[in-house]
């Protein structure tokens, strides 16, 4: 016995029920719009489409055959002389031919639609660090989250949080990379870190990994920050990362959230060779990327017309404002029939002062609040800080 294609082991059974495990996998299906009709010998038989089934009913059915939309099989599970059902495969969106073959009487077609559309969207611009709630409204979705994705180029995306057939609320991520500097060299004297100098993006993080270079080489590593390019673990203040007692072997990540630029250093080795190198941390660039929504692999088409305010359970709408005196650049958008969406640092908010309070006390964490910025919401239950204990 199968299922979508997929073996489904058979428990139990009888004359009129079989019980079968559910093979692994997801069908993650368009939900179409049909309604339509046509003659098989006569007989007139009416198909009706509705989520992930089509049934047929009529006359002179037969005990068996065939239904076919595009080219993929739609599964029966159900044919009588007077009815078939069928579980619909997983289409693109668009008006696909729907045929139906009855064993021994011939076959006859007709025309069904998979819909899947983004017709409006709450946002369409937001902050390069990401954390904008955009609502996409229309149809063909789907009441199951795991099926439905957001895209956002390469660099960014958009989890989805909340789902229906009509329409998905997700938030902006960015997609955050981990990078690696490892130690090279033959020997004491030439040993350094690769690559010495290294670009990264704010929120990504770089992972410092060292091993023998050579099968007997004792020679023992740590990474820590220092203030100058020309500093010393030794000169280090403890303001910045360290990665503790040296080793032979190991590794060690820290996170970089804020752009600057952070100098490092290794152990003094035999000889006086000192492994140094820094990381530079930029911010994203203000660009423009188009969305892509989809249902397992297929992709809507997009007619967005007009757009929604987002609200969140107990708050006002978030409403995304930039920043006063910021210029907004003009990013194009290259293809026309697609949404995208704007990421500025215009949108981005900025924090400039904050103050001690004893409002939200928690054991070993004080509380803080923000008493100066620019960009925030200003409903103070959108505005939320928050910190690890140390």
């Amino acid at each position: 016995m199968t299922l979508g294609g997929k073996k489904c082991v058979v428990i139990s059974g009888g004359p009129t029920e079989v019980t079968c495990t559910v093979p692994a996998g997801q069908l993650c299906i368009i939900r179409k719009k049909a309604h339509v009709a046509f003659h098989l010998l006569r007989h007139i038989i009416y198909i009706d489409c509705k989520h992930d089934w089509c049934k047929s009913r009529g006359t002179n059915f037969g005990t068996s055959g065939s239904v076919h939309i595009g080219s993929e099989l739609c599964y029966t599970t159900h044919w009588s002389n007077i009815s078939v059902s069928c579980l619909t495969p997983a289409l693109s969106a668009g008006t696909h031919t729907l045929v139906l073959s009855a064993d021994g009487f011939g076959a006859a077609a007709r025309e069904v639609e998979y819909v899947l559309q983004v017709t409006s969207a709450s946002a369409t611009q937001g902050s390069v660090k990401g954390g904008t709630l955009v609502r996409l409204g229309g149809t063909g979705f789907s009441s199951d989250c795991s099926c439905l994705k957001v895209k956002l180029g390469q660099v960014y995306e958009c989890e989805v949080l909340q789902c229906s057939d009509e329409a998905l609320t997700c938030i902006t991520r960015p997609i955050t990379t981990n990078h690696r500097i490892v130690n090279v060299g033959t020997s004491s004297e030439t040993v350094s870190w690769y690559p010495r100098v290294l670009e990264v993006v704010e929120g990504d993080s770089v992972t410092w990994q060292w091993s023998k270079v050579s099968e007997n080489s004792q020679l023992q590593y740590r990474v820590c920050e220092v203030a100058s390019p020309v500093d010393n673990c030794e000169d280090a203040d403890d303001s910045g990362f360290f990665s503790g007692t040296q080793t032979v072997a190991g590794s060690f990540t820290v996170a970089f959230p804020q752009q600057g630029i952070h100098y490092y250093a290794g152990p003094t080795l035999p000889g006086g060779v000192v492994m140094r190198g820094q990381v530079n941390v930029v911010r994203p660039p203000h660009q423009a990327l188009r969305m892509a929504a989809l249902l397992g692999d297929k992709e809507a088409t997009y007619q967005v017309a007009g757009s929604q305010v987002v609200n969140m359970s107990g708050c006002d709408p978030i409403l995304e404002m930039p920043l006063d005196g910021c210029d907004l650049p003009d990013l194009t958008t290259p293809e026309n029939g697609y949404l995208y969406f704007h990421f500025h640092t215009c949108h981005t908010p900025v924090v400039s002062a904050l103050a001690s309070s004893t409002t939200n006390t928690v054991k070993d964490l004080s509380g803080l609040q923000v008493v100066g910025g620019d960009s925030l919401s200003p409903s103070l239950d959108q505005a939320l800080v928050t910190w690890p204990a140390r």
